[in-house]
Parts: structure tokens; C-alpha cells; sequence
């Protein structure tokens, strides 16, 4: 059964990696991918950035699937998922940012990495905007 997104706390506290919940038919599963890791699939973009959550928020939805799938077949350790940067297929890379539609055309025509890492803050605080909503805060 493939994990599934929860509105759990993304923890970006360790300098060395982010942690996360996924959902398994209501059983919870931490999901961990290194600082190194991100930091590998954003130099695939052309990005560079030390903020372990813009990174995590940019590249959520490739993360996610990469648990879902070694969770599925079983390549975990111990109980939670432990995602690494070859399971962040170069097949992925091609895959689209993770962005709001009203910042697609400005990502598009961004002409270095500092302009796409401020968007890609922009939509990490749009994400954050959702879960505060979604938690009644």
C-alpha cells in the first residue's frame, strides 16, 4: 500500500537531514532524506541553498513518491524510510518545481538560481499558509 502525504511537522532541527510523517492506512511512517541529498537534487536544477525546508518544499512531492515506492518494496530501516539521492532518479529531474500556478511564468523566466530559490520560498510559505489553515491555527 503506497505511503500517503500527512499534514505532520516537517523537522529541519538536525543540520544533517529533514524528517517527516507519511501515513500508512492510518499507521504513521517517519521518512528521512539527508541535507546531502537534497542538496544533490537541487545542483541537478542549477540550485544551490542551505535551507533544508525551501529544499524539502521544492522538491516535496519527488521525495514523497521516492518513500512511497522503497516503502512498498519493503527497503526500510527499521521502521521509518530513509530516501537518498539515488532514489531521486535523474529521470525525476526533469519534473517541474513544485509551484504555485501565479509563479510558474516568472520560475520560467528566472534567470539564476538566487531568483528560483526566492520563489521557491515564496511557495514554502504558501505550504506553510495551508497547514496552519488546515490545523485551524
Amino acid at each position: 500500500m503506497p505511503l500517503i502525504s500527512t499534514i505532520g511537522q516537517i523537522h529541519t532541527g538536525n543540520p544533517y537531514y529533514v524528517r517527516f510523517p507519511m501515513e500508512d492506512r492510518g499507521k504513521l511512517v517517519n521518512v528521512h532524506i539527508s541535507a546531502h541529498s537534497l542538496g544533490q537534487r537541487a545542483a541537478r536544477d542549477g540550485l544551490c541553498s542551505n535551507n533544508l525546508l525551501l529544499l524539502f518544499c521544492a522538491y516535496r512531492e519527488e521525495i514523497e513518491a521516492a518513500a512511497s515506492a522503497k516503502y512498498d518494496n519493503g527497503h526500510c530501516d527499521g521502521a521509518d524510510v530513509v530516501v537518498v539521492d539515488r532514489d531521486l532518479s535523474a529521470a525525476c529531474s526533469a519534473a517541474p518545481l513544485r509551484t504555485s500556478p501565479s509563479l510558474v511564468p516568472a520560475l520560467n523566466d528566472c534567470a539564476n538560481a538566487s531568483q528560483k530559490v526566492h520563489l521557491m520560498e515564496e511557495r514554502c510559505k504558501e505550504d506553510r499558509t495551508e497547514v496552519d489553515e488546515a490545523k485551524g491555527v
